[in-house]
């Protein structure tokens, strides 16, 4: 007779920790898994903020090449430095590309370029809607891009082997005549994105 109450308390117990147990483990993987879309979706949020750029008149008319293209870079790149003062988690942004389709182009990183291809023969831009003005996520190489660059062999042979990188991308228009001026290339850093998410698997529930 003892043993039926003992069974019931007992089955009745095990349901009550199974419940609290999958609940608090619940609790913690949606919580996980929230911060860990906050976090990257911050450095896309940044990354969308420096495509804007992109939109500027001096880019505009510095990629249909109107005016004084010299000025017109300086102004770019001070332009690049100044967004990178103003946002604070501009680090999460590690190089910004605008490339015309008359090959005309200048990076934060490298300055002024002009492409030794096609515009549209550069696959990692192929992987954009063509004059979207939508960004879009997207994964290259380095090389994709900074491979054409008019620069001498020694330097393009050390760009090669640099590892695959992610960012946004979107086409430039001109704003009156609706035409493709070019594109905006944002490259995240693909570490941070790593680090993160490295961070978050160490709770167990990624």
């Amino acid at each position: 007779l003892m043993l039926i109450p003992l069974l019931v308390v007992g089955i009745l117990s095990y349901r009550y920790f199974h419940e609290a147990v999958w609940e608090s483990t619940k609790t913690s993987a949606d919580q996980t898994i929230l911060h860990l879309t906050k976090e990257i979706g911050q450095i896309f949020a940044v990354a969308e903020q420096f495509l804007e750029i992109g939109s500027y008149t001096v880019a505009e008319r510095y990629l249909a090449d109107r005016g004084d293209s010299y000025a017109s870079a300086k102004e770019i790149l001070a332009l690049m430095n100044l967004f990178r003062g103003k946002h604070r988690y501009s680090n999460d942004v590690k190089d910004i590309y605008l490339v015309g389709i008359n090959g005309r182009g200048i990076s934060e990183r490298e300055g002024v370029f002009r492409l030794q291809t096609l515009f549209d023969a550069i696959p990692s831009l192929q992987r954009i809607k063509y004059g979207s003005p939508n960004s879009e996520l997207i994964r290259f190489n380095r090389y994709d891009l900074s491979g054409y660059w008019s620069k001498p062999a020694w330097q393009l042979a050390a760009l090669t082997d640099y590892h695959p990188a992610q960012g946004l991308g979107r086409y430039i228009l001109d704003p009156i005549r609706k035409e493709i001026l070019g594109l905006a290339v944002v490259e995240i850093n693909s570490e941070k994105v790593n680090q993160i998410c490295r961070e978050q698997s160490k709770s167990g529930y990624l």
